[in-house]
């Protein structure tokens, strides 16, 4: 079974998105993907948002970073099918 967003509780807090996928007994595990940098007198703006996995315990499982909140769902949601798939 392929695992895609709507199967995950979607929240955002301060910018953020996180994104949680309950596994049962197993425990959960949680997805960050960072706010966009909006452009001001000292940067530059940029939609590259940075994601991560992480499991219950905290310990990492992939992160990466895309140009975009939808690809970067999209990559933090195959990466998590690839684990899950193990």
């Amino acid at each position: 079974m392929t695992t895609t967003a709507k199967n995950l509780n979607w929240d955002t807090l301060d910018g953020r998105t996180y994104g949680y996928y309950d596994l049962g007994d197993a425990g959960d595990i949680e997805i960050e993907i960072s706010e966009r940098v909006v452009r001001s007198m000292w940067t530059v703006g940029t939609n590259v948002r940075s994601w991560s996995i992480v499991d219950e315990n905290n310990n990492p499982i992939a992160n990466g970073e895309e140009d975009g909140l939808r690809n970067a769902k999209r990559a933090a949601m195959k990466a998590l099918n690839d684990y899950l798939a193990r």
